[in-house]
């Protein structure tokens, strides 16, 4: 995300953009004053407008992730938040290795996800190293809990809101912070560095999830 005025016709770009994080993103975007594209394959319940425009379009398919870019590089967009994601609940042992690569490489090209989560976090650190080249890119990594939309229904307890979701990745944004750990992610966080089995128990879990 660069930190230039915002130029109307430089808009911002969110992936996944139809439901959950990705509608609220766009809506407390455009609420900020931003001009936004949303990036999905359906369309968001929101009316195009002079600031808002929708653009349907499969991450999950490289061809079009390539005519995607191709639309997107004359708008000279201001930032992107990658919020597209796929959930996928596998035995990763009974993978074919074509399965498991086309797993993988879709996860880490959109958003990745629980065993790709690692992979973006790594690809991350070397994006900000690259983009020291260009004063003012900010490249920010959020961590986000289980957040109550379609993805996650029947699954979990505690959730946050999508709306409490954007808000918390927006705010980072605006201090320029390069990663972020939301809600019970910042308990991971901590357990992390002062116990690492037990954050890898939690991961895979073997121990209760803190409430």
């Amino acid at each position: 995300m660069s930190n230039t005025p915002m130029n109307p016709l430089a808009p911002v770009i969110v992936t996944g953009a139809s439901r959950g994080i990705g509608r609220e993103l766009v809506s407390q975007l455009l609420a900020q004053g931003h001009s936004v594209i949303g990036v999905a394959r359906t369309g968001p319940d929101l009316p195009e407008s002079p600031t808002f425009r929708f653009i349907p379009y499969d991450l999950f398919d490289r061809a079009e992730v390539a005519r995607l870019v191709d639309t997107l590089r004359p708008l000279r967009p201001r930032g992107l938040i990658n919020n597209a994601g796929l959930q996928t609940s596998t035995d990763l042992a009974r993978l074919s290795p074509g399965a498991a690569a086309e797993l993988v490489g879709t996860e880490i090209a959109a958003h990745a996800k629980c065993a790709a989560k690692a992979g973006l976090a790594n690809m991350s650190i070397a994006l900000r190293g690259q983009a020291r080249a260009a004063p003012g890119l900010l490249v920010c990594e959020a961590n986000l809990p289980l957040v109550e939309t379609d993805m996650t229904r029947g699954r979990g307890t505690g959730k946050i809101t999508p709306a409490a979701a954007a808000e918390a990745i927006l705010r980072a944004l605006a201090h320029r912070r390069t990663r972020v750990w939301i809600g019970k992610t910042r308990i991971l966080a901590l357990l992390g560095r002062l116990a690492p089995g037990i954050a890898s128990r939690l991961l895979l879990g073997r121990v209760a999830e803190p409430n």
